[in-house]
């Protein structure tokens, strides 16, 4: 019994200690929220043009990633020929 009675005050501490939790929590005002709002109105929209712009430059961006590509492929092969040569030829 004396167990059950423990069990039913632990219970009754750790609701009665959210609920206070709960009730001093500050409550968002009509203003804070409309200020949240425009500020996540205004950060969607910001998104929205950056997915518009790198949709309308898909193609540059793909053409200059190419350029990369290629040209690391040249310094690549000519790092690989100049490993293969010996000191003696050189000379």
């Amino acid at each position: 019994m004396k167990g059950l009675g423990f069990l039913i005050a632990a219970v009754a501490v750790i609701l009665l200690s959210v609920f206070c939790v709960k009730q001093t929590k500050p409550t968002l005002t009509e203003d804070k929220f409309l200020e949240r709002d425009t500020y996540l109105n205004k950060r969607i929209d910001s998104l929205k043009k950056m997915v518009v712009y790198l949709a309308k430059n898909q193609d540059t961006i793909k053409r200059d990633l190419d350029t990369l590509k290629s040209g690391q492929k040249i310094i690549f092969d000519e790092v690989k020929k100049q490993t293969n040569k010996d000191f003696w030829s050189l000379f």
